[in-house]
């Protein structure tokens, strides 16, 4: 300062006398960048002392130099090499030194080494660019460590250039204190984990933190002025508002909950706490309000809630009672479930004595037993089953007991807490489990025996027709031989159909595919045909067959499914001549009520009494142990008795061993509206149609089935076009617009039938189309009439039922 000083005396005496105007001063102040407020006082007492004489200005640098040492600024000059030039009293202080010992010393000799050089490099910085720096700096001083704030200025001489380096310092520890709580205040608010606002008095926000805007979905500068109403949802009563106000204004804290919406409609918990904030003269100037989003706590306390009431409500439902029992006094305490289980009321003996009363009388030993050695011996679980006699109504129950031991610090045995459950159902169930499973082992044992039976009965005429084709290749075989051996083939073929329908009818009956067609029907003609039918076969036996009809032709015509009464019948009339060697077979209806009463009596082998229900059941024979069963799948007598019970119906057998059975069954009469008696053909016409000189498409990947239905229907067609795919029919079609009828089958490679059938159908409408199918299922008619055919025929194909 001192260097400083002279260089402005210098130049301020160069200048003549005429030229040492204010101006011309505050122009060498500025060009000396004197900025301190000391160094300007100092410049300023100057300008008042005498400007004439040397001594005036000698007596006025003493006056200066005091009041630097006076100032509680720390104040030096150092030169360009950091050899100190001056230090005030402040400055000398700091460093623990009188003054007199610290001019003329080297940074280095005063200030650590890292310090010194920090310095060191900071002057040179302001020797080269000449400009003054401003830094804030922790040091370590030999007296304390503290925060100063350092100013470096450049000293000029005459000619510009950079002489000395002033360097003022002040002492701000106490600020920088300050500015770190404020700090840590600030961040622990903005990284605080809960909502925190400030309003004025009038409840307008001056400040909300980053939680606030994530949790609410405001951002600061939508927040700011607004009131706390925006996240209002009207579920808190304006006197409580009005309690809070009160509370806040009176000097006091608010705690409470708030049920508040979000800015995307969401709706939220909090937990808040309100206090006023006070000046120095205590009074209210803002509100701090610090809030804690507790929707998930409320989510669980709700859900703990329903929990509980969950837990009541399941216990009432699964009937799960509780209990404590004293051991030491014997006395227990139970919920009212268990006193509804036990069947007592508040005036029973709550003691040991009252509990085993109520066991049953078979269970008293095995508890009592179980009780002592197992759960007091072995301290285990108790967890029995047993059965009890309530005590109201005394009904046998079944209950299922869980317990633990509670122990005391010894480790004596001093409580039993536990449940017990009303299980009487579940055992009803389990019993009834029980016998199911017994029937499915039944069953299991009827299926075996089913299947063995069935290879027998497909293998039986198979062997008929393979054998029998092999014959047909010997060259010698006379004409009444080769008619033999394909009667024997065609039996056989017959045989095989029938075991195949049965399997397809019960498995449409099981899948509930099978389709009722109510009709009218002459119960008349169906029995005579049947008559008919079955009277060669029943003669060749050697035995008489013998029809009953009791009604008139005026009263037999009902509504029914024919098909359904003609299966009925024939299945029950095939069995009486299957199982019968002698004697005769009746049948026939008598009417009872609204119902007509069938029966098929015969003078058979009969059927043991504990099989004449189980002989309606699937796979079940008469006997199906015995080696010399008779043919057939065991399936006749269940697909009977599931179209008697689909027609409205009943069956049920009587029956003697060796005397013979009788099958009777009921069918409803549902008189028809139509007066007119009309028979039922139930045979399929021999006559072929006066049809012929049609170009006809067969459509058909198997060559077999192709070449049987080409010889088939030779005698009708000029022409006959053969195909072995969907896309080859559709294509033939096209190509072939004067095709009179198309043999579609069903399951064809690349197209199958329907959609080949339903190209064709787009630009051709005329040509008659039957499909020809292995398929037999329920809805395969209907989806061959919905894909455009006119008619479906199924295989194995039937030739008069093909030519009609």
């Amino acid at each position: 300062m001192i260097g400083e000083f002279i260089v402005f005396r210098k130049s301020y005496f160069s200048m003549e006398k005429k030229d040492r105007s204010k101006g011309e001063l505050l122009k060498i102040i500025e060009e000396l960048k004197l900025e301190n407020s000391t160094l300007k006082l100092l410049l300023q007492n100057q300008e008042k002392e005498s400007k004439d004489t040397e001594q005036a200005l000698r007596l006025s640098e003493e006056r200066y130099r005091l009041l630097a040492d006076l100032s509680p600024e720390m104040i030096y000059l150092v030169d360009e090499f950091g050899c100190i030039l001056y230090v005030n009293s402040a400055a000398a202080g700091t460093l623990n030194l009188s003054a007199p010992n610290v001019i003329g010393k080297h940074l280095t000799d005063v200030f650590s080494n890292e310090i010194a050089q920090s310095h060191l490099a900071a002057i040179k910085h302001v020797f080269v660019t000449k400009q003054k720096i401003k830094n804030e700096i922790l040091e370590k001083f030999p007296l304390k460590e503290m925060w100063i704030e350092v100013s470096l200025s450049p000293l000029f001489n005459e000619k510009g250039e950079t002489i000395a380096v002033l360097g003022l310092s002040n002492d701000i520890t106490v600020r920088k204190a300050t500015e770190e709580k404020l700090r840590k205040l600030s961040q622990a608010v903005e990284q605080s984990p809960v909502s925190i606002v400030i309003t004025d008095t009038n409840g307008n926000i001056e400040y909300v933190n980053p939680k606030f805007t994530e949790i609410t979905g405001y951002s600061f500068e939508e927040a700011l002025g607004k009131n706390p109403r925006i996240l209002k949802t009207d579920t808190r009563k304006s006197e409580e508002y009005k309690q809070l106000w009160q509370t806040i204004f009176a000097g006091k804290i608010w705690s409470g909950e708030f049920y508040n919406k979000k800015k995307n409609g969401d709706y939220y918990w909090e937990n808040a706490t309100i206090a006023p904030i006070l000046n120095e003269k205590n009074e209210i100037t803002h509100f701090l309000a610090i809030k804690e989003d507790i929707t998930q706590k409320k989510v669980v306390e709700q859900d703990l809630q329903e929990s509980k009431e969950f837990l009541k409500e399941t216990q009432n439902i699964a009937r799960l009672g509780t209990y404590s029992l004293d051991i030491a006094t014997g006395m227990w305490t139970s919920s009212s479930i268990l006193d509804e289980i036990f069947g007592i009321d508040s005036n029973f003996n709550k003691t040991l004595q009252g509990w085993w009363s109520l066991i049953h009388p078979e269970w008293q030993g095995i508890i009592s037993g179980y009780f002592i050695n197992k759960v007091i011996g072995t301290q285990a679980k108790f967890d029995k089953e047993y059965k009890i006699v309530r005590n109201n109504d005394k009904a046998v129950r079944w209950v299922h007991g869980i317990g633990r031991l509670k122990m005391d610090d010894n480790g004596l045995p001093i409580y039993l807490i536990g449940t017990v459950r009303d299980i009487t159902e579940r055992k009803e169930v389990e019993r009834d489990l029980l016998k199911a499973k017994e029937r499915a082992e039944e069953s299991d044992h009827l299926k075996s025996a089913f299947l063995a039976n069935m290879s027998h009965e497909i293998r039986t005429p198979m062997n008929g027709i393979l054998g029998f084709a092999e014959l047909l290749k010997e060259p010698n075989l006379t004409g009444e031989d080769q008619q033999e051996y394909i009667r024997i083939i065609e039996k056989s073929g017959a045989r095989m159909l029938n075991i195949i329908n049965d399997i397809i009818d019960i498995s449409k009956i099981e899948a509930g595919l099978m389709k009722v067609n109510m009709n009218e029907s002459n119960i008349n003609s169906q029995v005579d045909y049947i008559y008919t039918f079955f009277k060669p076969e029943v003669e060749r036996k050697g035995m008489k067959l013998i029809m009953r009809n009791s009604l008139p032709d005026s009263e037999v015509l009902i509504v029914t499914d024919r098909e359904k009464l003609f299966a009925i019948l024939t299945n029950l009339v095939k069995n009486a001549i299957k199982y019968s060697e002698k004697g005769t077979i009746e049948f026939g209806y008598r009417k009872k009520d609204e119902y007509l009463e069938f029966y098929v009596k015969d003078k058979g082998i009969g059927i043991k009494k504990e099989k004449l229900t189980a002989i309606f059941e699937r796979f079940v024979q008469v006997d199906y142990s015995d080696l010399k069963a008779r043919q057939g799948a065991g399936l006749g007598l269940a697909i009977t008795k599931s179209y008697v019970e689909m027609l409205g119906g009943k069956i049920w057998v009587e029956s003697e061993i060796g005397v013979g059975s009788t099958f009777y069954f009921t069918i409803p009469i549902k008189k028809s509206e139509d007066k007119c008696i009309t028979g039922y053909d139930m045979a399929v016409t021999n006559q072929m149609s006066q049809i012929g000189n049609l170009k006809i498409l067969i459509a058909d990947d198997d060559d077999v089935s192709e070449m049987l239905i080409s010889q088939m229907i030779r005698s009708l067609g000029r022409e006959i076009i053969k195909v072995t795919s969907g896309d080859e029919a559709v294509a033939a079609c096209r190509n072939n617009s004067d095709i009179d009828l198309v043999l579609m089958d069903i399951q064809l490679p690349i197209l199958n039938g329907y959609e080949a059938t339903r190209q064709i159908r787009q630009f051709n409408k005329d040509v008659a189309i039957i499909a020809q199918t292995a398929y037999a299922l329920a809805g395969d008619r209907e989806n061959a009439i919905e894909a455009g055919c006119n008619d479906y025929i199924t295989k194995p194909i039937n030739r008069d039922e093909l030519q009609s």
